[in-house]
């Protein structure tokens, strides 16, 4: 089998459903097979609903939080891939996800790019008042935005 190019990393609390339509959403715009995922969760509820969510995704390797910090390191460490997702549970991919202009972004600009997020269009950054610079990839556009200069919670967001 190919080298996995991406490491999802995915952080869970209580929501074995979200959870559940995080992964599906995933996996429907990026083959598994590309991908190692760690779930690293927090269950206080829910534990069989996890369980069945887990069962359905043979593939992932869960881990079970019990000190947040060293769970993520542990799992940065194991990191093999050139890419890695920060992934959580209350995201759902609903309209692809454009692997070919991430990658080309890393190659042409990746110097000077910490990550990559599309959550965000030009229109709700600068309606936030954030400065965003259009950056010319291959045939596409992509908007940099500089998380240190942010002028909102969600703007000021590393990940």
């Amino acid at each position: 089998m190919k080298r996995k190019v991406l490491t999802n990393i995915t952080f869970t609390k209580n929501r074995p459903l979200q959870l559940d339509g995080y992964l599906r959403s995933l996996y429907r715009f990026l083959p598994s097979q590309w991908m190692q995922t760690y779930i690293i969760y927090k269950e206080e509820l829910f534990d069989s609903e996890y369980e069945s969510v887990f069962r359905r995704f043979p593939g992932i390797e869960v881990i079970r939080e019990s000190d947040f910090h060293r769970n993520t390191i542990d799992v940065l460490d194991r990191v093999d891939t050139e890419y890695v997702l920060f992934g959580i549970d209350d995201v759902v991919f609903f309209d692809g996800l454009r692997w070919e202009v991430i990658e080309k972004t890393f190659e042409e600009e990746g110097d000077d790019v910490f990550g990559f997020a599309q959550r965000f269009g030009p229109e709700t950054v600068r309606q936030d008042g954030d400065e965003i610079d259009e950056v010319p990839v291959g045939n596409e556009t992509v908007y940099r935005l500089r998380w240190a200069n942010g002028q909102t919670k969600h703007t000021r967001y590393p990940f």
